[in-house]
């Protein structure tokens, strides 16, 4: 009996006996134009995209690929919102490459506001015509945790409400490219409970509008901070005020100067990557810019630095470093042996060290 009964069960649909919530989970990571699809499979599935609360929308999927699909596209995404059955949307993720299309852009974005959006990931590409504009609303969401703005380029936009905006939001990340400085000063100071920030992307002042970018990062209750930014003409200056900053992730740097403002005791962890050695104007003066950065942050715990050779932290003549009393974990990630000078500098300035990694990636390692 027992082996008569085993071909049977393994003839059972398991897949459709599944409970809602398992469905709706696994559904809540698929592209929702692949969750729509499922109703082909199994009655019982045939509205339940309906009431899923994480939308993603990706104008890159092979459906809406072509240029004469972007009107297609649009008409899924809007009945998509149209027919759903929940009012709530957690998750909302849109990929839009066609600006012609930028006004229902915002109406899909007011539309998941109002429904009490959590997480709100946009990826727009803009032209000179055609301009995005952060739509009012998601300033005043009381639900938004989670904003993620990738925008390119984001050459204009409304500046932010002076106060009132975010109230609710934890987590910001933005990824830009030749951005307004006076939108992003006013964006990256008007997040009174932001707890993580990324700013990464291209400035290479080539839009003839701005040359010396200067960005102000104001946020209270700031714990986490991640900055890449890839110039290539001009140095950035980024003027951090976080008293409570913990956590300090800056790669790429080089032409980007970063001050830190106002106490520092908070800070834990900080990791900086200094970008390969490249020509600069002579008239600019860099001889203190990794000093002055070493200098703020001597009083981390755990400190990674990278660089391809002392040339590329552009050090003065007399250069010195300051006393790391905290550092117990210290990481050094070079390409030049000459470095080898940076390391013996480090462990007389580091009197409480306890582990040190050295990784030499100028040869490519073998693993036995």
């Amino acid at each position: 009996m027992d082996s008569m009964a085993k071909p049977e069960a393994r003839d059972q649909d398991r897949i459709s006996k599944l409970p809602n919530e398992v469905v709706h989970c696994i559904f809540s990571f698929l592209p929702t134009v692949d969750a729509v699809r499922t109703t082909v499979l199994s009655k019982r599935w045939s509205k339940m995209w309906a009431k899923l609360k994480t939308l993603d929308f990706d104008s890159n999927k092979k459906e809406f690929r072509d240029y004469e699909d972007a009107f297609s596209f649009v008409t899924f995404v809007t009945r998509v919102l149209f027919f759903r059955k929940v009012s709530e949307i957690h998750k909302f993720r849109l990929k839009m490459p066609y600006p012609q299309y930028i006004p229902h852009i915002e109406d899909w974005v007011f539309t998941a506001v109002i429904r009490n959006v959590v997480e709100l990931d946009l990826h727009v590409f803009e032209t000179g015509v055609d301009v995005f504009v952060l739509p009012e609303c998601i300033y005043w969401c009381k639900t938004l945790r989670v904003l993620k703005l990738h925008l390119t380029p984001w050459t204009r936009t409304d500046d932010p409400p002076a106060s009132g905006c975010f109230p609710s939001l934890k987590f910001l990340h933005v990824s830009v490219y030749n951005p307004r400085e006076t939108t992003m000063n006013l964006l990256f100071s008007c997040c009174p409970v932001l707890e993580g920030l990324t700013i990464d992307g291209t400035i290479d002042g080539n839009t003839g509008d701005h040359i010396n970018y200067n960005f102000k990062v104001s946020a209270p209750e700031l714990k986490t901070l991640r900055i890449s930014l890839e110039n290539i003409y001009e140095p950035v200056d980024v003027h951090i005020n976080a008293p409570k900053l913990e956590n300090l992730d800056l790669k790429c740097l080089g032409l980007t100067n970063c001050f830190l403002i106002g106490s520092t005791k908070a800070l834990v962890n900080a990791s900086i990557a200094f970008r390969e050695h490249f020509e600069v104007d002579k008239k600019l003066d860099l001889s203190t810019f990794a000093m002055a950065l070493l200098d703020r942050i001597s009083n981390v715990k755990f400190l990674s630095l990278s660089a391809h050779c002392l040339e590329d932290l552009h050090l003065p003549e007399d250069w010195h470093l300051p006393v790391f009393h905290n550092v117990n974990q210290l990481r050094l990630a070079f390409w030049d042996h000459n470095l080898l000078e940076l390391l013996a500098v480090f462990l007389n300035s580091a009197p409480t060290l306890e582990d040190l990694v050295l990784e030499d990636v100028s040869f490519v390692s073998i693993k036995s």
